[in-house]
This record gives structure tokens, C-alpha cells and sequence, in this order.
């Protein structure tokens, strides 16, 4: 088996997958609604991780967990690794809060906020 052989068939069925999920989209109308145009897309980004799966499963046939990474070995890193993103996160904000002359301000408000300001009629009363 050649080496370019597993990379080609991926593509074409990561590309196949999405593509086809998309057009299903596009053909229907999904595209045209916010919510449902943002459904579309996460199960547009599928494309991939099914081809990663059928991929394993044709190329790799008795090491598909292995090969999928379904069986990490753990160590410490791995808790860093979850937990700093969250802590950032909530440091960046709490540190922004503290050092600036801003308050916290939850994210609808500050929305209906800034459009008042642009003179715009806000109506929350879908």
C-alpha cells in the first residue's frame, strides 16, 4: 500500500461528507435562518471526524482505538492542559474588571445598550 493512498481516501471522504452536508443545506434552505444555518455548520465541521473514523476502520483494522487516540495515557499534563484555559479565561475577565474603569455587564444588555445608543429601536419581546 502506498503512503499517499490513506491521506487521498480521507480527503475525499472528509471533503465528500462536509460538502454533501452542505449542499443538503443549501438545497433545503437551512442556510437561511440564523439557528438553522449555525446547526448546518457544526454538522458541516462532522466531515472530518467521520473520515477519521472510516479511515481507521479500513486502514488501521484491529488498532482503530489506538490509532483514533481513544485510549491516552494519562498524566499531569493533561490536567494543565484542561484546567488553564479556564483559568485564564476567568483571570483575563476578573483582571479587566479590577484594573479597568469598566463594569461587567452581561452580554444582552451591553447588545441592547450600544443599539439604543445608535438611535435604533430595540423589541425583546419575541
Amino acid at each position: 500500500m502506498s503512503s499517499w493512498r490513506p491521506t487521498v481516501v480521507f480527503l475525499l471522504i472528509a471533503y465528500g461528507v462536509s460538502w454533501s452536508i452542505a449542499g443538503i443545506g443549501c438545497l433545503f434552505g437551512l442556510f437561511d435562518d440564523p439557528r438553522m444555518f449555525i446547526v448546518s455548520i457544526l454538522a458541516f465541521m462532522w466531515g472530518p471526524a467521520v473520515s477519521a473514523i472510516a479511515c481507521a476502520l479500513i486502514f488501521a483494522r484491529g488498532r482503530v482505538s489506538s490509532v483514533l487516540g481513544l485510549r491516552p495515557v494519562f498524566n499531569g499534563w493533561m490536567v494543565v492542559a484542561w484546567l488553564l484555559p479556564i483559568v485564564v479565561l476567568f483571570g483575563s475577565v476578573l483582571l479587566t474588571i479590577l484594573l479597568s474603569d469598566t463594569t461587567f455587564v452581561p452580554f444582552e444588555e451591553g447588545i441592547d445598550r450600544e443599539i439604543s445608543n445608535l438611535g435604533v429601536s430595540v423589541d425583546n419581546t419575541k
